[in-house]
């Protein structure tokens, strides 16, 4: 499975070196001038990849139809996205919304990424990025994690040299019709996991967020679609049903953000953004209740989950993390008048 880690800005500098020079690089000039251009190189130390790194590149390229090998050289594809992406982006130059808006397009639309991630998100194989979009269902992933510390050292070595029991170490993804993907293979999960799941993140197909170790990582298909009236109406239900005379209601932050992304898909960051001007807007019926991050990674078996944990958190402008919100029923009686009558 050819599915890899890659930086997209990198995969696009390395497009324009191939037009640039088309039809005329073997792999091993394919991997000299990205070097030389500073392209495939370790930002941070400044040295080259690593041998498989680059190969990985080259093969995400070829597999996404960028490139096409041509007598042992590489050329650019013809296909009409792939020319649009040339013409839409510049060497060095950060992409574009539209540019990666293409690069979307085509990873959604390619058989092995549909067919290892992306169909398990839908209830029919008939589908593309909009249909994903509009009609994507969230999903949960169980990492192995969650029964043997996959990410524990002396495991990633084994799984390096291919010793592992495949029912130990799947990772399972699990839509809500009930349907089940499992990674048993070291191979699968580099590529499925750590490869066109993180691809899909890093450009906004999908958006993660985890609630509950024991219940996975919840995640769901971006709806670029963002509409206030929708969170309002989440909002309300929950406060309209709030039993109690109570003058305030308590909201734990992280159950509350999970309910408006089952209902709307909208983006962690505008839901959380949403969240904190309402705060702005309405100063003296909402307040928020900290916690710390010691609470917070106390829900975690490891550290590298960490800021998935926080990320379910507020984070406001005074450098805290957000564990509940108290609103008066002042606000929630706005909202609720606010609402459609049946």
């Amino acid at each position: 499975m050819w599915m890899r880690h890659v930086d997209f800005e990198n995969v696009k500098d390395m497009l324009h070196l191939v037009s640039l020079n088309d039809g005329l690089l073997k792999p091993r000039d394919f991997d000299n001038l990205g070097i030389n251009e500073k392209i495939l190189i370790k930002k941070s130390a400044n040295k080259p990849l690593a041998r498989s790194t680059r190969y990985n590149y080259r093969k995400v390229m070829e597999h996404l139809g960028l490139i096409e090998m041509n007598d042992g050289k590489y050329r650019i594809s013809r296909e009409k996205k792939v020319e649009k992406l040339l013409e839409i982006t510049e060497f060095r130059q950060k992409m574009p919304d539209e540019g990666k808006e293409i690069i979307r397009e085509i990873i959604v639309d390619n058989d092995d990424c549909r067919r290892h991630f992306f169909d398990i998100f839908m209830n029919n194989t008939s589908y593309d990025l909009v249909d994903l979009r509009e009609n994507g269902m969230p999903i949960f992933i169980e990492t192995t994690a969650m029964r043997k510390s996959y990410l524990n050292s002396e495991i990633v070595k084994n799984f390096k040299q291919g010793k592992h029991e495949t029912h130990i170490y799947a990772i399972k993804l699990r839509n809500s019709n009930g349907r089940v993907l499992e990674l048993l293979s070291a191979d699968e999960i580099y590529a499925v996991y750590w490869g066109v799941r993180r691809w899909s993140a890093k450009l906004n197909i999908t958006d993660e967020i985890m609630i509950d170790f024991s219940e996975g990582r919840l995640v769901y298909p971006i709806n670029p679609n963002f509409n206030e009236k929708e969170i309002y109406a989440v909002i309300s239900r929950q406060m309209c049903s709030a039993k109690g005379d109570n003058e305030w209601i308590v909201i734990h932050v992280p159950y509350f953000i999970k309910s408006i992304i089952n209902e709307t898909r909208f983006s962690l960051d505008s839901i959380k953004k949403f969240l904190l001007n309402l705060k702005n807007k309405h100063p003296s019926l909402i307040m928020f209740i900290p916690t710390s991050t010691i609470f917070i990674d106390l829900k975690t078996p490891y550290n590298r989950q960490d800021q998935l944990f926080r990320s379910s958190y507020l984070y406001d402008e005074r450098k805290r993390y957000i564990s509940h919100i108290r609103i008066n029923r002042k606000l929630s009686e706005m909202l609720c008048d606010e609402l459609p009558r049946s």
